[in-house]
């Protein structure tokens, strides 16, 4: 846990980067839970300091909304383009595999 615990801020800087520029995909996502935890055991300082830098951008990374009709952040070919909170509910999108934020 302690080389883990050394990952620089600017590592996850990056990958938020990436959120930012590329579209909210859960594989980003993916990519911090190893900085979270090893063996069951949570690694506060990477918890505090990837919560912070989210809240930072919050507005831009996290979207509460799920309004879709005009989304600058999903491709054109995801299947929930174009669609409101109520079509992802009859959609069952709810009970679909997690792909993006």
């Amino acid at each position: 846990p302690r080389l883990i615990a050394q990952v620089p801020e600017s590592l996850f800087r990056h990958f938020l980067l990436a959120i930012l520029t590329w579209g909210r995909k859960a594989r980003w996502l993916r990519f911090f839970e190893v900085f979270l935890e090893v063996k069951g055991s949570p690694l506060k300082r990477n918890q505090d300091l990837l919560l912070r830098m989210v809240l930072e951008d919050f507005d831009k990374l996290i979207d509460l909304e799920c309004d879709y009709r005009n989304s600058r952040f999903l491709p054109k070919s995801d299947p929930r383009t174009g669609k409101t909170r109520l079509d992802l509910i009859r959609d069952g999108d709810h009970r679909w595999k997690v792909r993006s934020l």
